[in-house]
């Protein structure tokens, strides 16, 4: 049974702190325990806390960006790509159709961000099958980030001091909402939605933003290097001296800060986070975004689910509570790479063997139906994509210095050099 809910001691609902980076739960030395599955067909079930979980019928929770799953296409392999040494700042599905630039076997558009010298540039939109630019807005700059509300988010680099921002529609370069706000111009980053609110950060500052352009709050951000979307409207803020705290997108507040946890032992969910109280001894506890506890587990592991904080994507505490033993999990919600109690890793087309020294907590991206997984190849010499089997079935062979998964493509970037993969 779980606790009676009780307040943590060590949180307080004002203030706000930092974190340096995102934490894995127990990635790394945990052991799964989850109960036997059976390979005949019969039902396989596991169980984390007091419910058993089938994992025929089990769905969990995913909250994010669809485009975190990468196509089933590259089952198949990529047959071509699109390269640029520009800053890929989004890329925007369909509106090549939308420009009226052909209906093509892929209408999906790239957005960058072109630099010029004395801090110039402009912003131009590529399709992705052979880089055609389809519109145009010079004087302008983006940064890799999410479209709100079917919009993308441009600064103007005429004068930093103008407040020139502009949320264009992807599809003609147009702006659907202009800023009329001085003061927060310059280097801009979109972050997520609250309601209707647009959240973004600008020279340190959190905004948010009205559909008509204005303001409705202001957030000096003296402390977050990374801000993590979680569910509802609610952000992580993490900075560099292992702080956090839970931010409110709806009223520009700080709704609860974390004190004397090490920001490395917190797993974000989407209505709460994890703290690794004991990994050898696995101990964890759940709470929810105010800081009461919910739940405690002992003696049993967890795994972090991939797709992940990194990518955008984040589960519900249920979902950490019941299959903390799970990895991969496809875009439906579907349980698709886990480990048994014998520490046999499972997918859904049975025993998977995986290339190399990988095993399944070092999974890299998922497929949208959970077929297929992405490795990185043996020595970090670029990655791969197995099958449910564990068969290679392609190997992006060139170092990668950053990896992105956004609207179901590959995108691997490397020395100021960015590839997206077309299957």
């Amino acid at each position: 049974m779980p606790p009676a809910p009780q307040s943590h001691s060590l949180h307080t609902s004002i203030g706000r702190t930092s974190r340096p980076r995102r934490s894995r739960i127990g990635a790394v030395a945990a052991i799964a325990i989850v109960a036997a599955i059976a390979l005949s067909g019969c039902s396989a079930g596991f169980g984390i806390g007091a419910a058993s979980v089938d994992i025929e019928t089990a769905r969990l929770h995913p909250t994010g960006p669809d485009g975190a799953w990468f196509s089933d296409d590259y089952a198949d392999g990529p047959v071509s790509s699109f390269a640029t040494s520009d800053i890929l700042c989004t890329i925007a599905p369909d509106a090549a159709i939308a420009l009226g630039a052909g209906i093509d076997s892929n209408p999906d558009v790239a957005i960058v961000s072109v630099r010029t010298g004395n801090g110039g540039g402009h912003v131009q939109a590529r399709r992705l099958s052979d880089a055609t630019v389809l519109w145009e807005r010079q004087q302008m700059s983006c940064s890799p980030g999410p479209m709100l509300d079917g919009t993308i988010l441009l600064t103007s680099t005429i004068d930093a001091d103008s407040g020139s921002h502009q949320f264009v529609d992807p599809r003609t370069g147009k702006a659907a909402i202009a800023s009329p706000t001085e003061g927060w111009a310059g280097y801009s980053k979109p972050l997520g939605m609250a309601g209707e609110l647009r959240v973004i950060e600008a020279r340190g500052t959190l905004f948010g933003m009205r559909p008509d352009g204005s303001v409705a709050w202001t957030y000096l951000n003296d402390f977050a290097n990374e801000i993590i979307a979680l569910a509802d409207g609610s952000f992580a803020l993490e900075g560099p001296n292992e702080q956090v705290a839970v931010f409110d997108g709806h009223t520009g507040t700080i709704r609860t800060r974390l004190t004397d946890i090490p920001a490395s032992k917190v797993t974000w969910a989407s209505d709460g986070y994890i703290v690794n109280i004991n990994e050898r001894d696995p101990e964890y506890a759940f709470y929810d975004l105010d800081g009461v506890e919910r739940d405690r587990t002992k003696g049993k592991s967890q795994y972090s689910f991939v797709p992940g904080e990194t990518r955008g994507v984040t589960f519900t505490l249920d979902d950490h509570v019941r299959a903390g033993s799970v990895v991969g999990v496809n875009r439906e919600g579907k349980i698709s790479l886990w480990e048994t109690q014998d520490r046999k890793d499972h997918s859904l087309a049975g025993t998977i063997k995986l290339p190399g020294s990988n095993s399944i907590i070092s999974v890299s991206g998922v497929s949208v139906s959970g077929s297929h997984f992405l490795f990185r190849a043996p020595n970090d010499s670029g990655y791969l994509i197995v099958d449910g089997k564990g068969e290679t079935v392609f190997t992006w062979p060139m170092p990668v210095n950053e990896l992105r998964i956004e609207a179901g493509y590959l995108i691997f970037t490397n020395r100021g050099s960015t590839v997206v993969l077309l299957p």
